[in-house]
């Protein structure tokens, strides 16, 4: 779960997470389109171990193991954060706006 100070700094791109997660290092990634309406794709990933849709509490919506995340016209509109994490434990977090 990431705390509040975490979100802030995903919300305003700021992806240097390097003191707050051991182990964590960048990747490039890409989340197109975005903002979504029902599917979300990946790109510059790989060896996707999950990708998972965190609400603004931090608590997972959504886990894929998929470079294409459908199904989120389940989820309501509003604005999110995807954590993307590797085989290799390098993780990534982008600001996702789903509208329906």
């Amino acid at each position: 779960v990431l705390s509040p100070e975490q979100i802030i700094n995903v919300m305003n791109n700021n992806f240097d997470f390097s003191n707050a997660l051991s182990g964590a290092r960048h990747t490039s990634l890409r989340v197109f389109p975005n903002p979504a309406d029902t599917d979300l794709y990946l790109e510059g990933v790989d060896n996707l171990k999950t990708a998972s849709l965190l609400n603004m509490d931090g608590k997972s919506v959504l886990i894929s193991n998929n470079i294409h995340i459908s199904g989120l016209s389940k989820i309501p509109a509003g604005i999110y954060i995807l954590k993307v994490e590797t085989d290799d434990k390098i993780l990534a977090y982008q600001k996702v706006v789903l509208k329906h």
